[in-house]
């Protein structure tokens, strides 16, 4: 379940942290943190809607193939 957190001050000052599987390895739970979310609301939302991208196996992880600029 999506949980919204305020950290800070700014204008955007809100992120969600949502679960995104489960660690083959040790079989701990995995989340990921997106912030930049104006509202709780907003933040939650965004959430939601991963989780949902998840269930359906729509999900794309956009971290993933991430290389460095030195790369």
């Amino acid at each position: 379940m999506a949980r919204a957190e305020k950290r800070g001050d700014g204008e955007f000052p809100w992120s969600v942290k949502y679960r995104i599987g489960t660690d083959p390895e040790t079989g701990k739970p995995l989340y990921r943190r997106d912030s930049g979310f104006a509202t709780e609301k907003a933040a939650l939302d965004h959430g939601k809607d991963q989780e949902a991208d998840i269930r359906r196996g729509k999900w794309h992880d956009s971290r993933k193939g991430e290389i460095t600029l030195d790369e």
